[in-house]
């Protein structure tokens, strides 16, 4: 069943898609505008008074507005409707307009869509053909789906706060909605995988995404590498020891750069600029990165970090060019407005939201056809609009489930995390991903033993194929390939396929409708294209970094959760499928430049609205809510015991008031109402610590949340691999690795109602499939591919 037929009138992706949107806040709206982006017609339908996301800060200035700037970023290009309150009058609206439609985006609680006048099962039933998508904190399922939690209790449980902030301090959680928003990311990849399976079956189906489980997965998957590596689970500030040096956040003369080292090389690289100067050449230890990192990083810097104060950021960014460095600058939401960069590659959508004209981030991923598109601004309208309904399937499936993306092929070119996360991404879909590598330069991770299951998680089910495409003989095989196959994808520096003659035109003078991925840091155009790095770069450069720590210190980042890899990874998967639904619509295949660091971005509209509407940088606020006290991480009775509260309401707070036993100082009526808690927010958290403190910490939230209380223990990456919770949702799973035993991996976090998803097999050994693979699609004999192994091509 197909939907899409004028997907190429208008040049965009899902033109002939229709979406509905019913949801509130961040995580359902932000997923269902990047289908607005492609080119799906959306309609929001909102409760009597609206999404209160209008009343989000910030407000233009200049008086009176409909919504605010945040509002305007995730709901542009909608058609937004309002219902009347009466389910009985609103039931019947929202299933014509779920007739019609492709797509279901909610993100309320089954309660109310009952309020509402919905149940998402019975549209699903009556309506066969619909993809519905439901997003919520802690799932629909598991012992945990129906207590109460904000972002903080899902960075919680997730194990993420367990590692943000200094050692000394309390936790931290992710600031500015990021849970919400990767959930709205994972949502739309999600449905876009379950529209390629309808195309197939002519059958839709419900899928299922928890802001917990997506960070979960993150954590669970960067774990393998912090462990394997010797390392912990656990809060390093700017700890700059146990990783090969140097590693981490550094000052500079104008602020701080962030450096990532993987090779002694890279050491020995600095030293050169440095003069060589003799205190390291008298002592052979210190030439030696990996020693330094482990034993004596605290010693060398006393050296290091006063030579680089003498430069600023651009300089050692400059510097880092032309020494083959791994550098960035960590900037402030501020300075990434004023980039040159992001505006040689045109990456700012103007908005005039009230009386102020503002400037909105956009999506990491450029596409060559199908160009992404920031829509006007959310319109209301009165009545919402009448959509012919959508044909829908005679009977029900009786076919053994499938994976969505059975009978697809992708050629990767990955290494590390950000590509290789793709290529797991449509293995676990179903997508026969081949693995392209050199046993002349393996993917650092495989090679490192400290490494190697992190590698195994990020690359099971694969099939790998040793080519060597230093060789012109090698760059042809990789070229047949690719005729074979219908993504190639690579996440190397810019302009590295185009030197090894595997650039997009001479992929699509293979194969014309090929799609063709490449995920440099800063894209393949502009004056920063030469950039190299990894995760906390991209982060970093986007402004995130900067913004996470206590209100009273300097930065402490997400250094060690490699956010910018797999924000970057899962915006990657989207434009792909996107492309791949345009391609089965038109025949027309495309090139897409995805920038992590414009990926990353994508991430901070709410502080870069904040600083152009109050022209002040966004201050770091810890634990802190603009509008939610208390919220925050209190002590719980034993050593680094934690619990996230937050109150949502001032029915919250009555509540909370009650199980602390009504103590006389939160008895008071100036603290009644959500304004003067936050102006007394520093008074309200003391307290709640001295309380929290004298209970265990899992009693103690279990009572809260009987109470009425949002509260969730703060858990150890440990405790999150084991809690019953993730158990029950099917998130870990054992598959064969590379080295021929059981391990652990992640599953992609989203729970399909018709087609199978989760690992598709053992991680592969260096061209285990070499023969069998080149047999297969090209039809090479064994001899042929022996003697391409003695000639050094394949082997």
């Amino acid at each position: 069943m197909s939907s899409g037929t004028s997907a190429s009138q208008n040049g965009s992706a899902l033109a002939g898609i229709r979406v509905l949107e019913c949801g509130l806040g961040v995580s359902a709206p932000f997923c269902a505008r990047i289908f607005a982006d492609l080119g799906a017609e959306v309609v929001k339908v909102e409760p009597p008074g609206g999404d209160p996301a209008r009343g989000f800060v910030p407000f233009p200035p200049g008086g009176p507005a409909e919504y605010g700037a945040l509002f305007a970023f995730l709901n542009a290009g909608k058609q937004c409707v309002q219902l009347s309150g009466n389910p009985a009058a609103d039931a019947p609206q929202i299933a014509a307009l779920a007739a019609g439609a492709d797509v279901l985006v909610t993100n309320l609680p089954p309660r109310e869509r009952a309020a509402w006048g919905f149940d998402l099962d019975s549209l699903c039933a009556a309506y066969p053909a619909l993809i519905a998508v439901a997003l919520s904190s802690l799932g629909e399922s598991g012992p945990l789906a129906d207590w109460r939690a904000y972002e903080i209790h899902v960075s919680a449980l997730s194990g993420a706060s367990v590692i943000l902030g200094e050692p000394d301090r309390p936790p931290l959680h992710f600031p500015y909605d990021l849970p919400a928003l990767q959930a709205g990311l994972h949502g739309a990849a999600a449905a876009l995988a379950a529209l390629l399976a309808r195309r197939r079956s002519g059958h839709g189906q419900r899928v299922e995404i928890a802001e917990a489980d997506v960070l979960a997965f993150y954590c669970g998957g960067m774990s393998l590498f912090v462990l394997g590596s010797g390392g912990k689970w656990r809060r390093r500030g700017l700890e700059r020891h146990g990783f090969i040096y140097p590693s981490g956040f550094y000052p500079c003369k104008d602020g701080y750069v962030f450096l990532a080292s993987q090779t002694r090389e890279q050491w020995r690289n600095f030293l050169r600029c440095m003069g060589e100067p003799d205190w390291a050449r008298q002592d052979p230890a210190l030439q030696d990165g990996v020693a330094i990192g482990w034993r004596r990083a605290d010693e060398v810097d006393v050296y290091f970090i006063p030579w680089l104060t003498q430069f600023t950021r651009r300089e050692l960014v400059e510097m880092a060019r032309d020494a083959n460095l791994v550098l960035g600058p960590i900037l402030t939401p501020d300075e990434l407005l004023e980039e040159p960069h992001f505006e040689a590659r045109r990456y700012w959508t103007a908005y005039r939201v009230g009386k102020a004209t503002l400037r909105l981030p956009g999506m990491g991923y450029a596409m060559s056809a199908t160009p992404w598109r920031l829509g006007p601004l959310p319109e209301t309208r009165p009545d919402p609009p009448r959509w012919d309904p959508r044909p829908q399937p005679r009977a029900a499936a009786t076919l053994p489930p499938r994976r969505p993306l059975e009978g697809y092929r992708a050629i990767e070119f990955g290494f590390n995390w950000a590509g290789p996360l793709v290529g797991q991404i449509l293995a676990d879909l179903g997508m026969d991903v081949i693995k392209i590598e050199t046993r002349k330069r393996l993917d650092f991770m495989r090679h490192w033993v400290h490494a190697r299951r992190f590698f195994h998680n990020a690359n099971r089910g694969k099939r790998s194929v040793a080519i060597n495409v230093k060789k012109s003989e090698g760059v042809e095989l990789a070229r047949r390939l690719a005729s074979c196959a219908d993504v190639v994808f690579d996440n190397f520096a810019a302009g590295v396929m185009a030197r090894n003659g595997l650039d997009y035109e001479s992929l699509r003078a293979a194969k014309p409708d090929i799609i063709a991925l490449s995920m440099a840091m800063a894209g393949q155009s502009g004056p920063l294209r030469h950039l190299r790095g990894f995760a906390t770069i991209a982060t970093g450069f986007a402004g995130l970094e900067a913004l996470v720590g206590y209100p009273d210190t300097g930065p402490s980042g997400l250094q060690l959760l490699g956010i910018g890899d797999v924000n970057a990874a899962i915006q990657a998967v989207i434009a792909v499928l996107a492309a791949l639904w345009h391609r089965e619509n038109t025949g027309v295949g495309q090139f897409i430049d995805l920038s992590q660091i414009e990926a990353a971005a994508a991430l901070v509209a709410e502080p870069l609205c904040e600083f152009q509407v109050r022209g002040e940088p966004p201050a770091r606020r810890g634990n802190r809510h603009p509008h939610m006290a208390p919220h925050g991480i209190y002590p719980a009775a034993g050593k680094e015991q934690w619990i996230a509260i937050a109150v949502g309401s001032d029915a919250e707070w009555r509540a909370l008031v009650e199980a602390m036993g009504k103590p006389e100082w939160a008895c008071s009526e100036t603290l009644a109402h959500a304004p003067a808690r936050c102006a007394r927010a520093g008074e309200i958290d003391a307290r709640l610590a001295e309380w929290t403190a004298g209970f265990p910490r899992d009693l103690l939230a279990e009572r809260l949340q009987r109470a009425g209380v949002a509260a969730a223990p703060v858990l150890g990456i440990e405790e999150v691999l084991a809690h019953p919770h993730f158990r029950a949702r099917g998130l870990w799973d054992e598959t064969e690795s590379f080295e021929g035993r059981k391990s652990l991996v992640c599953r992609t976090p989203w729970q399909f109602s018709a087609s199978a998803a989760g690992p598709a097999g053992p991680s592969p050994r260096v061209g285990e499939h070499t023969e069998a693979v080149l047999g297969e699609l090209l039809k090479l004999c064994p001899a042929e591919v022996q003697h391409l192994a003695e000639q050094g091509v394949a082997w």
